[in-house]
């Protein structure tokens, strides 16, 4: 059965984790107690290790922030298969740059014109 590796709670107040940086390859044999991923947090960075040996199976790539307790990866049993491996969508970026975004693909339109209508 494959095991899942999740964001680690290491503080009262963490809410959530950045992963920094894999040490190892989605796909890459992995052992037991082998450091397999950087998380930062606002307060330190820390290694993860591999709590089993298997096949790593990264979840979200580097700089995904991620919410406590959500799956980042799994380990599997050569050829085993794994769950669904799409996580949770990576926090999404702060309301001012969606709304920078939009306005640069929706200028917007002069008063009664047809497009503005359609808005």
């Amino acid at each position: 059965m494959p095991i899942e590796i999740v964001m680690p709670k290491w503080g009262l107040s963490m809410q959530e984790g950045t992963i920094g940086a894999w040490l190892k390859r989605d796909g890459e044999a992995v052992s037991q107690g082998d450091a397999i991923v950087e998380i930062e947090t606002e307060k330190i960075t820390n290694l993860v290790e591999a709590p089993a040996s298997g096949v790593l199976r990264i979840v979200h790539p580097e700089g995904s922030v991620i919410p406590v307790t959500q799956t980042i990866a799994w380990l599997a049993a050569p050829g085993e298969a794994l769950p669904d491996v799409a996580g949770p969508p990576a926090a999404a970026p702060p309301p001012a740059a969606v709304a920078a975004a939009a306005s640069r693909r929706c200028p917007a339109a002069p008063p009664g014109s047809p497009r503005e209508a359609r808005a």
